[in-house]
């Protein structure tokens, strides 16, 4: 299977394989810089969906049936009930047919961080400038936000790093994509049903 992904980013590149590598016994991927066509810092569902669609679509390479493409694209959302800012993944996969999307779960941003955000300002920056890291490059591209605050709440043992916190959104749409093609879970069940039910009416009899 060729597993395309629409980013250069190495972190998003070890999201994906953590998944894949799990599902197809031989794999190759090849990445590619896809313009996502949305705000440096998305900052809705929507904008991230369609971040994330452009660059499936952007990477995917035209092989039917021997390819997967996926975009990643993380984005911030403030909740309208407490006033917190939050970071989820949202990745869409895309076959060359149809897209499974899935999201990740979210995580809370402080609000030292969360009040520098804006339409010029991304996550990345918005770290940096509250000074909780210090890494030269994007921290998108390390461990992330989410491996900054894991790390401190929990300890060096217990951090997630922004790969491992991507890999639930491509878990799930991996899953997706899966399931709708063999539904070989739902088979296993209708079959075990029915075995009970024969063992029911024998007992009957």
């Amino acid at each position: 299977m060729i597993i395309s992904i629409g980013s250069l980013n190495p972190t998003k590149r070890e999201a994906v394989e953590l998944i894949v590598k799990k599902v197809f016994p031989e794999y190759t991927i090849q990445l590619k810089d896809v313009d996502p066509k949305i705000s440096k810092q998305p900052h809705s569902e929507a904008e991230a969906i369609a971040g994330s669609t452009n660059r499936a679509f952007g990477a995917f390479s035209g092989k039917r049936g021997e390819e997967i493409s996926f975009g990643l694209e993380s984005y911030t959302i403030k909740d309208g009930y407490d006033g917190n800012t939050y970071n989820i993944c949202m990745c869409s996969l895309f076959d060359g047919n149809a897209f499974y999307r899935a999201a990740s779960s979210q995580f809370y941003i402080p609000s030292d961080i969360s009040d520098l955000l804006g339409a010029n300002t991304d996550l990345s920056e918005a770290v940096k400038q509250a000074g909780v890291s210090d890494f030269k490059g994007k921290i998108g591209e390390d461990m992330g936000l989410i491996g900054i605050l894991t790390r401190e709440v929990f300890g060096e043992e217990y951090t997630t790093t922004r790969a491992e916190y991507m890999s639930e959104a491509v878990r799930n749409s991996v899953m997706q994509y899966v399931l709708s093609k063999t539904n070989s879970l739902f088979n296993k069940h209708k079959d075990q049903q029915g075995k009970n039910l024969k063992e029911r009416e024998e007992k009957k009899n």
